[in-house]
C-alpha cells in the first residue's frame, strides 16, 4: 500500500535446510506525487501555482530556485493548502519548482516543473506629437518578444490597441489616425515567454 511501512526478513534454503531469518528491516513505500501542477498567475515578481491533492490529509513541501542555481528556497514547509504564491522573484526569469507530498513522515517523489515570471513593464515611456493626427511613443529597450501600445482620449474609459505585435527590440511606435489638438492617454505592455507585463505608467500627450 502507498505510504505504508513494512517489516522485511530474508531466509535462505540449501540441501533441504532453511536458515534462520535475517535481521528485520523496515521500509516504507513512497507516496504518490502531486499531479496537475498549474501556473495560475505570473507577474514580474511572483507567481501562483496550484496542484491536485493525491491523498486526504497530506501536507506539502514546495521548493523553488532559479534554474541554474544550486540552492532551493522552501517558503512554507508543511502547508496543507494545494496552492501557493511564490513571492520576491526576479522578472523574466525561469524557475524550477518542486512540490512534495508528505504523510506521517513519508515523502513522495517531487513533482517538478519549470516556469517563467513575466517581464517588467516598459520603462521611461515618453511621447511627442508628430502631427495633427499622430503621436510618436518611445520607451527603453527591454529585449522582449513583443510589445503592445494602447491609447484612449484622455480620461475616457477603455483603451484601444494601436498595435499588439511590435517587435520586442523596438523602442518606438507611431500612433496614427488621431484627432487634431486632442489629448490621449498612452500605455505600453511587454510580452515574453508567454507572459505579459503589467502596463507601463500612463502618459498623456496631445496631437498638434
Amino acid at each position: 500500500s502507498e505510504g505504508t511501512e513494512y517489516d522485511i526478513i530474508v531466509t535462505a534454503t540449501k540441501n533441504g535446510h532453511v536458515s534462520a531469518p535475517s535481521v528485520i528491516i523496515t521500509q516504507a513505500t513512497t507516496l504518490a506525487s502531486p499531479t496537475g501542477l498549474m501556473q495560475v498567475s505570473a507577474y514580474a515578481d511572483q507567481m501562483g501555482i496550484l496542484w491536485t491533492d493525491p491523498g486526504a490529509g497530506y501536507t506539502y513541501i514546495v521548493k523553488y530556485k532559479n534554474v541554474g542555481d544550486d540552492t532551493f528556497t522552501v517558503p512554507n514547509p508543511g502547508q496543507t493548502a494545494t496552492t501557493i504564491a511564490l513571492e520576491g522573484l526576479d522578472a523574466d526569469t525561469q524557475y524550477e519548482i518542486q512540490v512534495i507530498a508528505v504523510d506521517d513522515g513519508v515523502q513522495s517523489d517531487p513533482a517538478t516543473v519549470t516556469w517563467w515570471t513575466a517581464p517588467e513593464a516598459p520603462s521611461n515611456v515618453q511621447a511627442i506629437a508628430a502631427s495633427t493626427t499622430s503621436i510618436i511613443v518611445t520607451w527603453d529597450d527591454h529585449s522582449v518578444d513583443t510589445l503592445k501600445v494602447e491609447y484612449r482620449e484622455a480620461g475616457d474609459g477603455s483603451f484601444s490597441t494601436a498595435s499588439d505585435s511590435i517587435n520586442g527590440d523596438s523602442t518606438s511606435y507611431t500612433i496614427e489616425n488621431l484627432s487634431e489638438g486632442t489629448e490621449y492617454d498612452i500605455r505600453v505592455t511587454a510580452a515574453k515567454n508567454g507572459h505579459v507585463s503589467e502596463p507601463s505608467a500612463i502618459i498623456t500627450q496631445a496631437t498638434k
